[in-house]
């Protein structure tokens, strides 16, 4: 039997944000070194989804990493507008 009639009160929901507590990462060595917060955090991941090619890793959701395939040799006004809106659409799904 499939439960009806049920009500959501929204007055009683709370949407929680996630914590930017995250391993820190040593690039150049490629080593977590430790933990980091707050803006560095936010400054690793921006790095991180720019640098991961989307679609191409299977660890990855679909909507995890930038998409740089079909920029070079296009025109230049073309890339500018592109690169502007895939950047966009890379960091988006990461709410801080």
């Amino acid at each position: 039997m499939i439960p009806t009639g049920a009500i959501l009160n929204d007055e009683n929901v709370e949407l929680a944000t996630q914590p930017s507590r995250t391993w820190k990462i040593d690039f150049d060595r490629g080593r977590i070194i430790g933990m980091t917060d707050g803006l560095e955090a936010v400054k690793q991941t921006v790095y991180k989804i720019l640098h991961t090619d989307r679609f191409r890793h299977l660890i990855y959701s679909t909507d995890y990493g930038m998409e740089w395939d079909g920029l070079i040799g296009a025109n230049p006004a073309f890339i500018q507008a592109e690169l502007k809106r895939r950047i966009t659409e890379a960091l988006l799904p990461d709410d801080r």
